[in-house]
């Protein structure tokens, strides 16, 4: 591969850099409305703030299995994913496995552009 030119460079950084942001904005949403439906089940703070703190723990257990692509680490976190979720779903509906809950995921190259 040739030398990439600045305007490109810098293109894929903002990408990365916007993807970067759309991911910390959706994390913070996803962490409000879990912490908002709490609550109005009754949920006192201390045990809103331990679901939340086990949430967090468990959303960074499992990032790798976003990383996409050919990437041993990603296929063995979305069974494991898989896993979890269906021992407890699987009882009462049709479980639906990483490939169909996320048809849109592809590899993210390290360099900001998409893979296949």
């Amino acid at each position: 591969m040739g030398k990439q030119s600045g305007f490109l460079q810098r293109e894929r950084q903002h990408r990365k850099l916007l993807m970067e942001i759309n991911q910390h904005v959706e994390r913070q949403r996803c962490m409000d409305c879990f912490q908002i439906a709490l609550r109005r089940k009754g949920y006192s703070y201390n045990k809103i703030k331990e679901l939340t703190d086990l949430w967090m723990q468990t959303v960074e257990e499992f990032a790798g299995a976003f990383h996409g692509g050919k990437n041993p680490e990603a296929d063995y976190l979305r069974v494991k994913m898989d896993e979890a979720l269906a021992e407890f779903i699987s009882p009462h509906q049709e479980f639906v496995p990483f490939p169909k809950r996320y048809p849109d995921l592809r590899e993210i190259r390290p360099d900001g552009t998409l893979g296949d």
